[in-house]
């Protein structure tokens, strides 16, 4: 068999391929602790493949202190301030990237922690698998520049920490965010 010398290229060259990338600031009003409700603060670096394909590592925390103090020591007098992280790799779709809006579902998978003091000993479990489907709508303002909103929901998993359950952290959220970058 003879190599097809006709073409200039690699046997296995890419073609079409777009590489690009954004920076996401995202800020969440959510469920957690069953029935409260808290602020959490999210940065994103994100890749898209080819106009439509999402890579994204994502960052979280809470930005409102909740008191955790009947859930872990109901005999405490003093407040008990829960302080939770998470850190995650998803992939999305972008639906419409090249119009003035798009939809951007996306599916983020990774490990949460919790930490909490009483009085002066620190607790602290960093092993819950936390998911986070979510969708988001997007307002494409300028090629640079991106504003949305969304929905998701967290569901964590692990197991139970004193009185904690993983189940205190799942909820239903409303998602606004900046995205700086391109598409």
């Amino acid at each position: 068999m003879e190599e097809d010398t006709t073409r200039q290229a690699p046997l296995f060259s890419a073609q079409k391929f777009s590489s690009r990338c954004f920076v996401g600031f995202d800020t969440r009003a959510g469920q957690i602790l069953t029935k409260k409700v808290a602020s959490q603060v999210a940065f994103s670096l994100n890749w898209v493949v080819n106009h439509h394909y999402v890579v994204t590592a994502k960052y979280h925390t809470l930005g409102s202190q909740k008191d955790i103090r009947n859930i872990v020591v109901p005999y405490s007098n003093s407040a008990i301030p829960l302080i939770h992280h998470y850190a995650g790799l998803g992939f999305g779709y972008l639906f419409f990237h090249d119009k003035r809006f798009s939809l951007h579902p996306e599916l983020t998978m990774g490990w949460a922690a919790i930490k909490f003091k009483h009085p002066a000993e620190e607790f602290q479990r960093q092993d819950y698998a936390m998911i986070i489907p979510a969708v988001y709508g997007v307002w494409n303002a300028t090629p640079l520049f991106r504003l949305g909103l969304g929905l998701d929901y967290q569901a964590a998993f692990g197991q139970r920490f004193y009185s904690f359950k993983s189940s205190y952290l799942n909820g239903v959220g409303g998602v606004v965010f900046i995205r700086v970058g391109t598409f």
